[in-house]
């Protein structure tokens, strides 16, 4: 039986490791996905969701008002409820999980179908300047083009109801604490299976 999960250390190209540590149990811990709960204050409490997966190249965030509604983001036009990020997929190491994010980003609406994609040069310019191999940029790209086939053929909000259902009360949740390092002041372990220059 593996451990309860109890921090998140996301690696970013720049070399910076974000620790995330949630205020609870997770409300999912399978084999393929880890879900969170937790309470962000931006800039009314704001009722926060994370899907980390350990079988797909993909976290999603997303944010619930008051009222369990889908939230848009107050302070982006675009408005989107959902943020996508590529990622390699999570490795759990003890009470550890471990995912580097790979610079794209698919943002999406409310209604599960509205979608952006950002990023798209760098993470073409990652690979040109060293900083990934192809692999990482390979399964990126093939995890965008799929996360956009379930968007566009309306599955995208149904296929993480799949993995747990959307809440539909608010919970007496904490807030998500967060710190910030550079990669050589943390033990980072990279996925073993997906090592960043193949």
């Amino acid at each position: 039986m593996p451990e309860i999960p109890t921090a998140v250390y996301q690696h970013h190209l720049s070399g910076e490791v974000r620790i995330f540590r949630y205020p609870g149990l997770p409300v999912i811990d399978t084999p393929s996905a880890v879900v969170f709960d937790s309470v962000v204050y931006y800039p009314v409490p704001t009722y926060c969701r994370v899907y980390l997966f350990l079988t797909r190249w993909l976290q999603v965030f997303m944010t619930f008002d008051d009222q369990m509604a889908l939230q848009p983001d107050p302070f982006d036009p675009f408005g989107f409820a959902f943020n996508c990020d590529i990622t390699t997929p999570y490795h759990r190491s003890g009470n550890i999980l471990y995912t580097s994010d790979v610079c794209l980003d698919v943002c999406v609406q409310p209604d599960g179908r509205t979608y952006r994609i950002e990023d798209q040069m760098e993470l073409d310019e990652a690979l040109e300047n060293g900083q990934i191999g192809r692999q990482w940029h390979q399964e990126s790209v093939d995890e965008c083009d799929h996360l956009v086939s379930q968007i566009e053929e309306g599955r995208f909000i149904s296929s993480l109801e799949a993995v747990v259902p959307f809440p539909k009360s608010w919970e007496d949740l904490g807030p998500t604490s967060l710190e910030k390092h550079s990669i050589n002041e943390v033990n980072f372990e990279y996925h073993p299976s997906f090592p960043r220059f193949p």
